[in-house]
């Protein structure tokens, strides 16, 4: 265990969210949650799941190492691992098509790990990390759920056609789902996760389906969303290809569908 007051003393504190502070030393990063949180009590729960868990997965995994405790000794967070890097996002703007297709299937295979154990229920651009050697990180575990355990209600999304709100609990299926759309993202270099999330929902992606001849891409999609909100798991995560032929197909959508933006 380590106390609250260690953290505030000793390490730097490098940004503040809704749910926590965050604070940071040379190896180590920090996350005290608020407590006017409204959920914090659920996050706190997962944070001590996630760290009974963190031996049992690789290291690329950024699950809790150490729980932080105030001079009550209730619990208030946790110590991690602090990786040195690049987000997904700002990370791919350098790389060629086929340097960004391999850097997805490794962290589509670090999203298959931890399904093992948990659903993550926040998978995004920004929790998706890289260090200088291009290895694999995945963060941020506070809205994860234990397999075996109820959906969280928490992370919801919004993944409705006609632009209204629909309450979508997390799941294996919107894991698998929320990386392939990472994966369009970053391979068209256009952040479709905004089309879940904005008052006029799938206006970009429609574009996508409309502009895009990757059918290896719109079969994926075309089954995630039926499977959707249903006890039937979606078959397999998507794994980009790597062959010549598909990184031209993805080349040549790319000058059409970024057109059309």
């Amino acid at each position: 265990m380590i106390s609250m007051d260690y953290v505030i003393k000793e390490a730097h504190k490098f940004k503040k969210t809704n749910t926590a502070t965050l604070y940071k030393d040379k190896s180590n990063a920090y996350k005290i949650i608020e407590r006017n949180t409204w959920f914090s009590n659920e996050i706190l729960s997962n944070i001590v799941n996630n760290y009974l868990l963190h031996d049992e997965v690789s290291k690329n995994l950024i699950l809790p190492t150490e729980l932080i405790m105030d001079d009550k000794s209730n619990l208030r967070g946790y110590r991690c691992q602090f990786v040195k890097g690049y987000d997904l996002d700002k990370l791919a703007k350098n790389l060629s098509t086929e340097e960004r297709i391999i850097i997805l299937n490794k962290m589509t295979d670090l999203l298959k790990e931890i399904n093992e154990f948990l659903v993550v229920g926040d998978i995004n651009l920004a929790n998706c990390m890289f260090d200088k050697d291009l290895n694999a990180y995945l963060i941020d575990f506070d809205l994860s759920t234990f397999i075996a355990e109820e959906p969280s209600k928490i992370a919801l999304y919004n993944f409705n056609k006609k632009g209204t709100n629909k309450v979508i609990n997390s799941n294996l299926n919107t894991d698998k789902l929320k990386m392939a759309i990472i994966c369009a993202s970053v391979l068209y270099q256009s952040d479709f996760e905004e089309s879940f999330v904005s008052t006029v929902p799938y206006n970009k992606w429609n574009k996508f389906y409309q502009y895009t001849n990757n059918s290896y891409l719109k079969d994926y999609f075309k089954t995630a969303f039926k499977h959707l909100n249903h006890d039937e798991i979606i078959d397999d995560y998507l794994y980009l290809p790597t062959d010549k032929e598909f990184i031209k197909l993805v080349n040549e959508d790319m000058k059409m569908v970024r057109k059309k933006y």
